[in-house]
């Protein structure tokens, strides 16, 4: 079958939510009780990039890719994590492959990584919830992620497992948008009935579609114009209706992506097009129709960020961190980017477990992560907490990591961020770090 048909047969097997129109922003930045039930707390794993190139030599370093030594390694500790902590579910930020591959090459690489994925969760209820990076295409980097009516999940040993593994009838709630790559799940299962407390949703976008490369990476031209900017509005229009949906059943909702918003802390370089602007015509997104399309992410993050727990990203390798403000600069949430498996940046390759209280606000984040020093293995010593990442002084240790970092100032906040941007393979530098901290409106 077409991968098309079979996204389209998914998506009427699950009875998917139509759009709806977004309610009116809270006035609150408060994070009030839905219940007098919550949830109980519990944590998340989350790993990213391996860009696997399948090398039988064990090389390491920049300019090196995820080798079969260092594959196995990593699903080794991912599966010790999993043993020792329980996560109660696993998230991959996409870039299966190595860079630059023929597609004959990549559909073996996306093989071995979306195997080596689903072999984490095998024998258990476990769900794990996969987004796309922009090496996550048939085409060449930066294309759709459908591209010839394929996606990467055709190169599976088991495709109908994707993009949720253990996925039960429900857990998927939105999947109309699977074929550009974008769409909402309950992570931790659909809720039953008669729950008196919040349910978490996903929402996992496809960042890629914003990229200045999408479409056009290598002076190619794997997406026309017109597509592009179809793309993104739909993306925009589809997180407003799924933000909505999200505050009208009294649910939280985390927010994941590839590519993050604001500059890009290496080249200074926008990592989302500031000439691709909101040129729909949704009610929700009216005050931003003719604005760059991060204005319009902005400016919903702002209007939800009651429900919003958090927003991650990965992209960059690395182990950074950026503040998202509204329009009238006000900070609304924070993005944590998840390091990679990979070391090709000149980073340590790392994976992150995440801790979240009955509210599903984020608590606690743990690296752990390999490093030449203990033979290019995952170590127990090899590991540090987001208050060895961002110390603070005024902190009392009750803190969510949003609440920390909202006590850190400025230069400490650069300082903590630099300090383990390389995940303790080295210091962190550059001029652009500063400026990347903050994602802000064009205006």
């Amino acid at each position: 079958m077409a991968r098309a048909a079979m996204i389209l047969g998914l998506a009427a097997a699950l009875g998917l939510a139509g759009c709806a129109t977004a309610p009116e922003p809270a006035t609150s930045n408060a994070r009030p009780l839905t219940s007098i039930t919550l949830p109980k707390p519990g944590s998340f794993l989350a790993l990213s990039d391996v860009h696997y190139d399948g090398n039988a030599t064990d090389q390491w370093g920049r300019n090196h890719e995820t080798s079969k030594v260092l594959w196995t390694r990593a699903q080794a500790e991912a599966q010790s994590i999993i043993a020792a902590d329980d996560p109660a579910f696993i998230i991959y930020l996409g870039d299966l492959p190595a860079h630059g591959m023929p597609q004959s090459v990549r559909e073996q690489q996306f093989r071995a990584v979306l195997d080596g994925l689903q072999g984490l969760v095998a024998g258990s209820d476990r769900r794990l919830l996969f987004l796309p990076g922009n090496n996550d295409s048939d085409g060449e980097d930066y294309c759709a992620f459908t591209t010839g009516g394929e996606t990467p999940f055709a190169a599976a040993t088991d495709p109908s497992a994707w993009p949720v593994v253990n996925a039960k009838p429900g857990d998927i709630i939105d999947a109309s948008q699977l074929a550009r790559g974008f769409y909402a799940a309950y992570p931790l299962g659909k809720p039953g009935a008669g729950r008196s407390g919040p349910a978490l949703r996903l929402l996992a976008l496809n960042t890629v579609i914003f990229n200045p490369n999408y479409g056009v990476f290598n002076k190619g031209d794997c997406v026309d114009a017109a597509t592009r900017q179809a793309d993104a509005n739909a993306q925009l229009e589809w997180l407003a209706a799924q933000l909505a949906a999200t505050r009208m059943a009294g649910d939280k909702a985390m927010l994941a992506m590839h590519v993050p918003p604001g500059t890009d802390g290496y080249s200074g370089y926008p990592n989302w097009n500031p000439a691709l602007l909101y040129t729909g015509s949704d009610a929700a997104l009216a005050p931003y129709v003719g604005k760059p399309v991060q204005d319009a992410y902005l400016g919903l993050v702002a209007a939800y960020q009651a429900e919003i727990t958090g927003t991650m990203s990965s992209h960059t390798h690395l182990n950074d961190m950026r503040r998202l403000r509204d329009c009238a600069g006000a900070v609304t949430e924070l993005d944590l980017s998840i390091p990679a498996i990979t070391t090709d940046h000149g980073s340590n390759p790392a994976m992150q477990l995440f801790a979240y209280d009955a509210r599903y606000d984020w608590l606690e984040r743990t690296t752990r992560f390999a490093s030449e020093k203990t033979g290019k293995d995952w170590a127990a010593k090899n590991s540090f907490g987001f208050a060895d990442n961002y110390p603070c002084t005024n902190c009392t240790g009750g803190e969510t990591m949003a609440q920390r970092i909202a006590k850190i100032d400025d230069a400490d906040l650069l300082a903590g961020m630099l300090n383990y941007l390389t995940v303790k393979r080295g210091i962190g530098s550059g001029p652009n770090y500063a400026a990347a901290m903050d994602v802000r409106c064009s205006g």
